[in-house]
């Protein structure tokens, strides 16, 4: 997963080189793989869409937002 979250990076880079206009556009991912078998999953997370895990009735926030006004209120 890792390996394809960079690949959309530098796809990403790669198309606002050749669209100016596009230089400061973004993007946000979160993904999830789970594997039921194990009870285990794996998680990506950048930007400002974050990832829950629901469990037994409760939910919980399970990434931290990568964005400048998450610094902004963590370093408060």
């Amino acid at each position: 997963m890792e390996h394809a979250v960079i690949a959309a990076h530098e796809s990403i880079r790669a198309h606002a080189k050749v669209e100016p206009d596009l230089a400061r556009m973004g993007a946000t991912l979160t993904a999830m793989v789970a594997n039921g078998e194990a009870g285990a999953f794996v998680a990506v997370h950048v930007g400002d869409s974050p990832a829950y895990l629901f469990r037994i009735g409760v939910l919980a926030q399970i990434t931290r937002d990568d964005t400048w006004v998450q610094q902004k209120i963590e370093n408060k």
